[in-house]
């Protein structure tokens, strides 16, 4: 059992990694191969126009989600800077998603312990600062596996869930 300041303690700390996350986040000047990829792509499918030097970089053969993520984004009219924050909230979501898991299947110690786990992977730090879809498709694979698990006290679940993991696919495959 973890003690009401062990508790605090963790709270506060997983709040600074995340500040530090979204810091990372909003500095990225430097885009990997795969983010320009997904940003250009995006640029592409939705109404603005981009440059000739760049439509020798469009690559349909990338992963189609994130990129129809981005065009969305765009075409709805939020500015350039809001596609930075797609990792940024699937990690929100997915941080709170570790959480509910942990604590249904254990308890709220072992959620709150495993959400804290999860920010401080170097690995997931680097990435939920990226343009990318690793994130993204942990969370929705994640949920799947959530509702797989729902699933088996309302069936009806399990469908969401093959939904979920579907679009989990194509965010990655």
């Amino acid at each position: 059992m973890l003690t009401a300041t062990a508790k605090k303690v963790i709270i506060v700390l997983a709040a600074l990694q995340l500040f530090i996350i979204l810091f990372l986040s909003l500095q990225n000047q430097i885009y990997t191969w795969d983010e320009g990829s997904y940003i250009i792509n995006g640029l592409e499918l939705s109404k603005e126009k981009i440059s000739p030097v760049l439509e020798k970089y469009v690559a349909h053969e990338r992963h189609p989600l994130l990129s129809w993520i981005i065009a969305g984004m765009i075409n709805v009219g939020l500015p350039l800077i809001s596609y930075k924050f797609i990792s940024f909230v699937s990690l929100l979501l997915l941080l709170l998603l570790t959480y509910k898991m942990g604590m249904e299947f254990f308890n709220q110690d072992v959620g709150l312990v495993a959400s804290f786990i999860l920010i401080t992977i170097p690995t997931v730090i680097f990435l939920s600062a990226k343009v990318l879809t690793d994130i993204p498709s942990t969370l929705l694979f994640s949920f799947a596996l959530y509702l797989y698990y729902r699933g088996l006290e309302r069936p009806t679940n399990f469908l969401w869930g093959g939904l979920v993991g579907g679009i989990s696919v194509i965010m990655k495959a």
